[in-house]
């Protein structure tokens, strides 16, 4: 190939800015010529801003002149747009290839286009969604010798969607509830149908739905094939992924059906045949990762990243505009935490004009949107591309709102100069999700996060000489300043320094102090205290060291490779190595892989079942039983893995394996627990407070707090006892609280009165009897539950004919006695706290849940709660 040095001293930069290249970008283009130019994979990463779109460009023209065909993809047409620019100011021949759809002159254009690209004569620039569906799918599209994907990282989410058929609720909601209802009788084994049933899964809960019942769920979409097919997004994905659906797994969660495999490999793709891919972010992940997002099994990935470049490259790069960014603290306990991110969002929106606000829920951006549109502020919800050019280029103030939207948003400029992050990424799909709740995989999730957060944090930064803010409003991300690194080991050193910048400048994370500083010290002015405190982080940070278990990822994807083209057999024999494999270095590990290991299992059982099912395999089915056996076995006491013994049972008809379906659920409850409190200890540690402050704020509410304070506080406590616990419409006929327990095989509400100390020392009869009223209304709506009228009272006794009408009827608790069982939950969280991740899993079964408070609740003859009993 050309030089492409040489090719960039020999270009027309009459009509560009860019006369010379950066150190950083000349090492790097220098570092390919020499060495990578026959290497089949290559990754660079690098930050935000330092040239990679120029970096790209250069070694495809040097490619192209030397007669390869080459493509460029792109997250979306504004940016491929702009790309497009970038190689007309420097003379490169390019063009842009979209959708096949537009009027006559656009079509002839676009094919003239894809002629010129073919016979090498024009750099191609695609966006994702055109290229994969080009190539893949209408298969008009020959890939390219030579491909860049920019922004790689974004390039996951369109690539795992063409593997995937949807089943959205929202569009079909019918059908959803019958696939639901076809597992019915399996209910004991999907704890979180009943949630989904009434439309209130939480963002983690998530359903694997066992390979033996998969047959019933294809059923029912085929029975309602008819319907489904009239959704192009349906039908399309549905027709291209009709010969891979026997191995897809399928997830339910709470909002849609995905039906997908866990890694889509390369070779699934005509992507695996080209002969070289670079893959270019900000945010690439580890080895592992990368290989399994992309699928690629067998050839090396060649990395190059900041620590391959000089010092004077690497500060270079570094100094490219100017970014800070604040960690709040708002750790208030919930609804006041809340009201204050909309104040400091409506504050900031009205102090800088414009604001980019980044939310992890659809509910959460509508409820800001509408309070900032009551306070008279512009907003507009981010929907497509297009609002976001929009936003940019024609609105003057005002905030634009994003729902799980952390990346592929772009603001260079003066365009938009503050964003604010209400809530830190967290679950992005049903694999994340399963990967936390099920696999118990925190260095997979940890990776997540900081890959979307370091993007997020770069969509007002784009070139040389912006200057941007960013407010975090996330509590949680203060506890990992303070405590276990997690997430932030994988901060790049300049991102990390603006991040511990803004935390000294803020004094730890003060509102007041943030928000003024944005206001009068950063744009436009060189502060000497932000100079000095960003050169002393810099100091402070160091490449980390992840000494991490690496899974035989080449083998994972063989092994999927296999299953999708129907070798069943072979792909079990795979699972099983890395299983065993997983296995025999679980002691070695500091992570614990035992879920992991037994999941490898599961799937080598899957196969083995599908080549009995599709190839009438003797030594499938035999095999298939003693796969589910080490899965179980591997699977030590979590709770999916023990319901495989019913699953083993239903194979062989017989009970063979004995089932404590009760203790299987108890300990799934309390894994759930351990993710809720995991999540409150670290959204209220901090600099201002720490967990134990705000847990014992939270007793002190329930014992003195006005009706209000003491329902939320409530709220948040029997969360905390794995109660899914929602406030009531006092208006409906409500109660104040509803308070369900996890729907497992002891299904009940407690239907909760709060009573504050006003009106009288003993609670009355009247109270009494509205508990019985409001608790009636939850009866007839939620006939599958116990429901259990429950009064909590601030008062510190009850009257005689209020305990003679309680009854049998309804449980009578002072939040005095309540205190003891408070205590009790404190003394376990502190013991989990102080616990090493490695020495959690077996400290699990000490969480107090609803299984062991169910005889408490249930009312008796004796209606009031004893300390004693508590």
């Amino acid at each position: 190939m050309l030089d492409p040095i040489k090719l960039f001293d020999q270009l027309d930069k009459s009509k560009s800015e860019i006369k010379t290249l950066r150190k950083a970008q000349s090492e790097i283009v220098s570092q390919y010529f020499a060495n990578l130019q026959k290497e089949s994979r290559i990754g660079i990463k690098l930050p935000t801003g330092s040239g990679k779109s120029l970096i790209a460009i250069l070694i495809l023209e040097a490619w192209r002149r030397e007669g390869k065909t080459v493509a460029i993809l792109t997250a979306n047409k504004g940016l491929a747009e702009d790309m497009k620019l970038r190689c007309e100011e420097l003379g490169i021949e390019s063009a842009t290839i979209f959708t096949a759809y537009g009027d006559d002159a656009y079509r002839m254009r676009r094919t003239l286009n894809l002629l010129q690209y073919k016979k090498a004569q024009k750099i191609a620039i695609f966006n994702y969604h055109s290229y994969l569906y080009g190539t893949e799918y209408k298969q008009e599209i020959s890939p390219p010798d030579i491909l860049v994907i920019d922004d790689a990282s974004e390039f996951e989410i369109p690539r795992n969607d063409f593997f995937t058929v949807r089943i959205n609720r929202e569009k079909h909601d019918k059908v959803y509830n019958k696939i639901i209802d076809t597992l019915n009788e399996y209910s004991h084994l999907y704890p979180n149908l009943h949630d989904f049933k009434r439309n209130s899964g939480k963002l983690t809960s998530i359903e694997l739905v066992y390979f033996i019942h998969v047959d019933k769920v294809w059923k029912a979409i085929r029975d309602n094939l008819p319907e489904l097919m009239k959704d192009d997004d349906f039908r399309f994905s549905y027709s291209r992924n009709l010969k891979a659906l026997p191995s897809s797994l399928v997830f339910i969660s709470n909002d849609e059906i995905e039906i997908r495999p866990l890694l889509s490999p390369e070779s699934s793709l005509k992507m695996g045949n080209i002969e070289q891919t670079i893959f270019m972010s900000a945010t690439l992940p580890d080895e592992e990762l990368l290989h399994k997002t992309f699928g690629i099994g067998k050839s090396g990935i060649f990395l190059i990243d900041e620590s391959q470049i000089s010092e004077q490259a690497f500060k270079e790069i570094q100094t490219l505009g100017r970014r800070l960014v604040f960690p709040l603290d708002l750790s208030e306990f919930r609804a006041q935490e809340r009201e204050r991110c909309k104040e400091i969002i409506e504050t900031l929106a009205k102090s800088h004009k414009k604001v980019l606000v980044l939310t992890n829920s659809r509910f959460e951006a509508d409820s800001i949107q509408k309070y900032l549109t009551a306070k008279a502020v512009c907003t507009g919800p981010y929907s497509n591309p297009d609002d976001g050019r929009y936003f940019a280029q024609e609105v003057e103030s005002g905030a634009l709102i994003c729902a799980n939207r952390y990346l592929g948003l772009d603001f260079p400029g003066k365009t938009c100069q503050v964003e604010v992050i209400v809530r830190l990424p967290s679950i992005w799909d049903t694999v994340d999700a399963f990967q936390l709740s099920v696999l118990n995989n925190s260095y997979y999730v940890e990776q997540r996060v900081a890959n979307r957060l370091i993007q997020s944090l770069g969509r007002c930064n784009r070139l040389v000489n912006d200057e941007a803010l960013y407010y975090i409003l996330d509590s949680r991300i203060l506890s990992r300043i303070a405590g276990e690194e997690q997430y932030l080991r994988y901060f790049p050193q300049n991102l990390f320094s603006e991040l511990m910048t803004g935390y000294v400048l803020s004094e730890g994370g003060n509102v007041a102090k943030a928000i003024a500083y944005g206001e009068k010290s950063f744009f436009g002015i060189e502060d000497p205290k932000f100079r000095e405190f960003l050169d002393e982080t810099k100091k402070q940070w160091s490449p980390p060291e992840i000494d991490e278990f690496v899974s035989k990822y080449d083998l994972e994807i063989e092994a999927w490779e296999k299953s999708i083209a129907g070798s069943y057999e072979a792909s079990g024999e795979i699972f099983d190595f890395v299983g065993e494999d997983c296995k025999k270095k679980c002691g070695a590990s500091r992570r614990n892989l035992e879920a992991l290991s037994a999941f490898n299992f599961y799937l080598s059982a899957m196969n083995y079942y599908l080549a009995f099912q599709y190839h009438s395999s003797a030594k499938g089915k035999t095999m298939c039983l003693k796969e589910l056996k080490k899965a179980i076995e591997q699977g030590c006491n979590s709770s999916w893995f023990n319901n495989l013994r019913a699953i083993y049972n239903e194979l062989v008809g017989a009970d063979e394996l004995e089932i404590d379906f009760v203790r299987t659920e108890v300990r799934q409850c309390k894994q759930e627990i351990s993710l809720v409190i995991d999540d409150f200890i670290s959204h209220y540690s901090s600099k201002r407070r720490n967990w134990k402050d705000t847990y014992n704020e939270l007793g002190g509410t329930i014992q003195g707090g006005t009706h209000g304070q003491m329902v939320d506080a409530l709220q948040g406590f029997f969360e905390l006892l794995g109660f899914k616990a929602i406030k009531g419409n006092n208006e409906a006929g409500e109660p104040d609280l509803m308070a369900f327990s996890p729907a497992y095989e002891w299904k009940y509400i407690l239907s909760v009165e709060a009573k504050t100390k006003e009106k009288g020392e003993k609670e009355s009869k009247g109270s009494v009897a509205q508990v019985l009223a409001d608790s009636g209304v939850i009866k007839g709506r939620h006939k599958e539950y116990e429901v259990y009228p429950v009064l909590i009272t601030q008062k510190e006794d009850f009257d005689t004919k209020a305990v003679k009408a309680a009854e049998r009827q309804v449980m009578l608790l002072t939040t005095t006695a309540l205190s003891t069982l408070f205590q009790k939950i404190y003394e376990i969280i502190k013991t989990w706290s102080e616990l090493s991740p490695k020495n959690r899993p077996s400290f699990i079964d000490a969480f107090i849940s609803p299984y062991e408070l169910k005889n408490i609740f249930e009312p008796k003859e004796d209606p009031v709660i004893k300390i004693s009993s508590l």
